[in-house]
């Protein structure tokens, strides 16, 4: 057996073990093989997931692709309101606080 044979053998025990014991990071490294997308990108893309997740809760994450080039990939973070945009006269003044609209609570 040559160099190049025991190469595919051993890579292919590795993702068997990697199938067996963390099926989340084979799947990803099963998806950047069959797609060629480059790791450094979904690196990225994961980290401003998070960071979204770690901060407001709410936004989202745009990847700015050029000529086969990724420029940039921004994490917007957001506020969620839910809340509209115009108030009728009645509506204008704040209802009293309560502790479902507590205003120190809102994040």
């Amino acid at each position: 057996m040559d160099y190049n044979e025991q190469q595919k053998i051993n890579e292919e025990q590795f993702k068997e073990i990697i199938k067996a014991t963390r099926p989340d990071i084979w799947a990803i490294m099963d998806t950047l093989d069959k797609t060629h997308v480059n790791w450094k990108v979904i690196w990225k893309i994961i980290y401003a997931i998070h960071n979204i997740s770690e901060n407001t809760k709410y936004g989202q994450v745009n990847v700015l692709i050029e000529n086969n080039i990724v420029r940039f990939v921004r994490g917007e973070h957001a506020d969620k309101l839910n809340e509209p945009v115009l108030l009728l006269p009645e509506e204008e003044l704040a209802p009293p606080l309560t502790d479902d609209n507590d205003l120190t609570k809102i994040v």
